[in-house]
């Protein structure tokens, strides 16, 4: 999305998104809405797999602020979504 480069000149793609922390914010917070008892070790989790990108030198911190942040809007607006459009009804047992 944007053309500024990658950290360490290792990789000559660019640095924004990051791919690691996008898939893991967004597992984290769709997981999160489904099992809000887990929410916070789940947000942790993927917030520790995002520093390891900034300590390879491979995004910069910016980079993984607006990933995060754009993971979670994507899962947060999916759930919404398929909330709306599939009503999950609870099945009782008697």
């Amino acid at each position: 999305l944007t053309n500024q480069i990658r950290p360490a000149d290792l990789h000559y793609f660019h640095s924004f998104p990051s791919g690691h922390t996008m898939a893991a914010f967004t597992l984290a917070s769709s997981l999160g809405f489904f099992f809000p008892r887990y929410r916070t070790l789940l947000l942790i989790s993927a917030f520790f797999l995002s520093l390891s990108r900034l300590f390879l030198c491979n995004h910069y911190l910016s980079d993984l602020f607006g990933t995060a942040a754009l993971g979670f809007i994507i899962s947060w607006g999916v759930h919404r979504s398929v909330k709306h459009l599939v009503q999950i009804k609870p099945i009782y047992r008697k």
